[in-house]
C-alpha cells in the first residue's frame, strides 16, 4: 500500500506500480510461503520460551515484517513503540493505525518521549 502523502516524488507512483505486479508474482511463490512458516515457526519458539517478550516496533518497513510475522506465531504478541513527540513524520502514525485494524488481536504500548528517545 503506498501512503498518499506529499513526501512523494515525481516518479514515485509509477514506481511503486511497478514494484507492486513483482510483489504480486512474489505473493504467490511457494518458496516465500515456505519461509513464512519457518519464520513464524521460529517466533512461536522463542515467544512461546520468553512470556514478557515483546516486539519493538518503529512501523518502517521491516518491524511491519517483524510485527505481522510475530502476530502470526501469537495473535496477542504485544508490540511496543518508543517514539520522539513531534519529530517522528505522520506517515509512520498511518501505518501503525493500519496495521493495528488489521491485526485487532495484538497488544500495543506507546511510549512517547520529548527530545531523544532513550532506547536510540
Amino acid at each position: 500500500m503506498l501512503i498518499d502523502t506529499e513526501r512523494l516524488k515525481v516518479g514515485d507512483r509509477e514506481a511503486w506500480s511497478e514494484r507492486e505486479r513483482y510483489d504480486s508474482v512474489l505473493s504467490r511463490s511457494p518458496r516465500l510461503a515456505r519461509l513464512e512458516e519457518q519464520s513464524v515457526g521460529l517466533l512461536q519458539g522463542w515467544l512461546g520460551a520468553h512470556p514478557d517478550a515483546f516486539v519493538s516496533m518503529s512501523w518502517g518497513k521491516d518491524s511491519v515484517v517483524v510485527g505481522h510475522l510475530a502476530s502470526l506465531a501469537k495473535p496477542d504478541v504485544v508490540l511496543k513503540r518508543a517514539r520522539v513527540a513531534d519529530w517522528e513524520p505522520a506517515e509512520s502514525d498511518w501505518v501503525r493505525d493500519k496495521f493495528l485494524v488489521d491485526h485487532p488481536s495484538v497488544g500495543y504500548e506507546e511510549a512517547v518521549y520529548d527530545g531523544r528517545v532513550p532506547q536510540r
